[in-house]
């Protein structure tokens, strides 16, 4: 077993995983932001008031979002697709909000 070998496929990966787990937090975290100012409801308002539904629905959108971009960070092959995927996943996640 040469450990170097591992230690250069880690340091040669490293950077990939973590430009990709950045643009996902970003994707995920702009998001909430999107989706905080553009429906109707202030989830983080009424959160902060006590109000549970509230919390169960921001979690519902967060939790939709973040699977989206784990299958995206699965799938991937560069910054570039996760970018692309997590914003389509958020305009879904947006239409299916309006549309029901």
């Amino acid at each position: 077993m040469d450990l170097g070998l591992y230690l250069d496929n880690l340091l040669a990966g490293a950077p990939v995983l973590l430009s990709q787990l950045g643009a996902a937090a970003l994707v995920l975290i702009s998001g909430v932001f999107i989706y905080e100012a553009l429906t109707p409801l202030r989830e983080v308002k009424l959160i902060r008031e006590g109000v549970t539904a509230a919390g169960i629905a921001l979690g519902g959108f967060v939790v939709g979002l973040g699977l989206a971009l784990a299958s995206t960070l699965a799938h991937s092959i560069s910054v570039l697709d996760v970018l692309v995927w997590g914003l389509f996943a958020l305009v879904l996640q947006l239409v299916a909000f309006f549309g029901v």
